[in-house]
Formats: structure tokens, sequence, C-alpha cells
């Protein structure tokens, strides 16, 4: 089994005096998706959450599910490399869910 981890945090800082995207500390929450060849997905993201880092512990391919979990994800979803992080901006509000499964990218 691989791990997709999702960190969730707040996207948008301040540099003198402009906003600057960039996760503000502490992060909201940390969640750690399992996946294989089959679907794995997350809690819903916390409504606060407006930006994420996602790294896999394997070849994947993410994808965001707006508004319950369950639906199903997809291997031609965004791809990523094992071990290599990436950050992703997302709407607040909750009711998002991040899914991951397995491929040889």
């Amino acid at each position: 089994m691989s791990t997709l981890t999702i960190v969730e945090g707040q996207g948008v800082g301040k540099q003198g005096s402009s906003d600057q995207q960039a996760m503000l500390l502490p992060f909201i929450t940390v969640q750690n998706v399992t996946f294989t060849g089959t679907q794995g997905s997350s809690l819903a993201l916390n409504a606060n959450t407006s930006l994420i880092y996602v790294v896999p512990s394997a070849n994947c391919a993410i994808g965001a599910i707006v508004g319950s979990a369950g639906s199903v994800g997809s291997t031609t979803g965004f791809p990523l490399v094992a071990s290599t992080g990436m950050f992703f901006s997302v709407p607040t509000g909750g009711s998002i869910f991040i899914t991951a499964v397995g491929v040889g990218v």
C-alpha cells in the first residue's frame, strides 16, 4: 500500500504590502490517504483550508471531488511522481475530498 500525505493550511501570507501565496503556520491538519491501483479518498478538507501540499509515497494520479465521499477517482487525474510534493489552491467551505489512484507515471 502507498500513502498520499495531504497537509492542509491557509494559503495567503503577507510580505511587505503584497499578498504572497504561501502556506501559513500552524497547519490546519495533516491527512494520510492509502491507495493502490484502487482509489483512496481523504476525509473532507477543513472548511478553512485554502491551500494543500500533497506528496505521494508512490506514483499516483490525484483528483478532487466536490460534494460527497465515495465518488470514483480516475487514473487520468493529475499525475504525481513518488516523493515529489505539489501545492494546490482549493476553495474554502468544505465538502472537497482528495482522491489518489496508483499509476505508472
